[in-house]
């Protein structure tokens, strides 16, 4: 298996002043934040229709996955974009104590 060096998307950023929170299909750190307050500024993330998530801290050595089914029983549901980072949020201070 080989392995790439290590690089994290959110120091590769294509993105024009317009998309500055995205990084090659990855989200960064911005207000509001999927991810919550708590990651560091070199997290970077993605999110899923279903409601499902990822955040990934090279600073921390650490990531964080969400699994959801937010579409059932209907995909008029919008509240995960509340929990999302609520859960990030709790990760990180359970954590950090």
């Amino acid at each position: 298996i080989r392995r790439p060096p290590r690089s994290t998307p959110s120091n590769s950023s294509a993105a024009s002043d317009v998309y500055k929170r995205q990084a090659l299909g990855w989200d960064t750190p911005s207000e509001p934040s999927s991810g919550g307050f708590y990651l560091s500024n070199n997290s970077f993330g993605h999110t899923g229709f279903t409601g499902t998530s990822i955040w990934i801290d090279p600073d921390r050595d650490l990531f964080v996955i969400l699994l959801t089914n937010r579409v059932y029983p209907t995909r008029k549901n919008e509240k995960i974009k509340e929990i999302r980072p609520k859960i990030h949020n709790a990760v990180m201070l359970s954590i950090m104590r």
